[in-house]
């Protein structure tokens, strides 16, 4: 990122905006620095599967989310290649989850990130859920549509 004039609140104000999937879950991302995100969400009844636990396709994306956030703020449009959980316990009695995503390296083309989402209790009291390793592409801005170029390059300052 070095020689690069990177606008993070705007980053993360667009991720916000233009990511219409997480925000119908609720989740939005709350803080963008140099090589980390975090995406935080209210959970609903709605989220819940048959045994009463947040779905983990939720905290999937809770972890995709952050991580793509994370991503980009290298100043770069990026994209999922895959994405790894592991689930350590239920999601019973989840008010809020909160994504951390940090990139552990990056490459030419690819971004490493780690990746962890934690349950917020009624109570206050915080317990970590899943964590995982998601990978991104590095997409050239000439390969996106024309309004998405257009932002991306805005983003770039």
């Amino acid at each position: 990122m070095a020689g690069k004039n990177i606008d993070m609140e705007a980053i993360r104000e667009h991720r916000n905006r233009t990511n219409a999937f997480a925000g119908h879950l609720h989740l939005v991302t709350t803080e963008i620095r140099e090589g980390y995100a975090r995406v935080e969400g209210e959970t609903a009844p709605w989220m819940l599967n048959p045994v009463g636990s947040l779905n983990g396709g939720l905290l999937y994306t809770a972890a995709d989310a952050a991580s793509g956030g994370a991503a980009s703020s290298t100043g770069e449009a990026v994209t999922t290649v895959d994405g790894t959980l592991r689930y350590f316990r239920p999601g019973i009695g989840i008010k809020r989850i909160i994504a951390e995503a940090t990139i552990r390296k990056r490459g030419k083309s690819l971004i490493y990130l780690d990746v962890s989402v934690s349950g917020v209790r009624e109570d206050g009291t915080q317990t970590e859920l899943c964590a995982g390793i998601f990978t991104f592409m590095i997409l050239p801005v000439s390969a996106l549509s024309g309004a998405v170029a257009a932002g991306y390059k805005g983003l770039q300052g």
